[in-house]
Formats: structure tokens, sequence, C-alpha cells
């Protein structure tokens, strides 16, 4: 049987909502690193996008972001500029993946000011903490935001 996708009635809402369910869904999936980084469209550019001057007013503790794994200036160790500088990362795939026993287990995301620059931000995560970022901020969002 083939389920009908209905329209967004509530635009950036419903694609993070729906993007969080296919995660959900999905956490058992041979690619799941792949996934994740596919999800992060819905988890982490839509809501920069679409929320940016929402997010500089969380704490970052909040999300329990491990500074010790951040490299970054200290202008841009708050969420606001965390979530942007990721957002760059990502959507410029400026990843590097780290593998134990033949499975990814750490993601590193850095950005840079412009393409002949170097690199000036530079964040760690293991997967499951970059999805429990990913979750616990758009989980954030759409319980504010409704």
């Amino acid at each position: 049987m083939v389920k009908v996708v209905t329209e967004y009635s509530n635009g950036n809402l419903d694609f993070i909502q729906r993007t969080l369910d296919i995660l959900e869904r999905n956490k058992d999936e041979k690619y799941n690193v792949t996934l994740l980084i596919n999800c992060c469209i819905g988890l982490l550019v839509v809501p920069k996008e679409a929320f940016f001057d929402n997010i500089k007013t969380m704490a970052l503790s909040q999300f329990n972001i491990d500074t010790a794994h951040l490299t970054a200036k200290n202008k841009d160790k708050n969420l606001q500029s965390i979530v942007r500088r990721m957002r760059n990362g990502i959507t410029h795939f400026h990843l590097d993946f780290e593998s134990r026993d033949n499975e990814i287990n750490k993601i590193t995301i850095k950005d840079r000011p412009s393409p002949d620059r170097e690199f000036d931000f530079e964040i760690t995560f293991e997967i499951k903490e970059l999805k429990d970022f990913l979750l616990s901020l758009t989980s954030y969002l759409i319980k504010h935001h409704t």
C-alpha cells in the first residue's frame, strides 16, 4: 500500500518534523551515518534558515555541546554561531570521518570564511552526540514555535 504524502501545512516545521520521523524510523539502517548527514538538511539547515534569530537566545549548555571538541574564535563559541558554522560545513561537505572497527564513530564539521582561506571553525562529535544535538535543537524549536 502506498502512503499518500500530504502537503506541508506548517512549512518549515512540517519539514523538520518529517525529517525527525525519518531519522527515528531508520535508526538501525545500514547507512545510518549517511542518513544522519542527509537529515542535517532538515535538522540543521532548515532550522538555521527559518529560526536563526531565535537560536541566539538559547544557552549552549542546554544542548550538551562539549566545547573541548570545538575549535573556533571566541565570537563563534555561542549556539547561534555554532549552528551557522555547522550549517556551512554540512552544505559545503567540509566533513572528516573517523572510524573504529570499520564503523564511522566520529564526524568533524569544518568551516572557513571563504574558499581561499584556512578553516577557522571545527567541531567534532561522536555520531550519537551529533544525533542527540540535532534532536534536542529541533525538538526545542518545534516545541517553542508551534
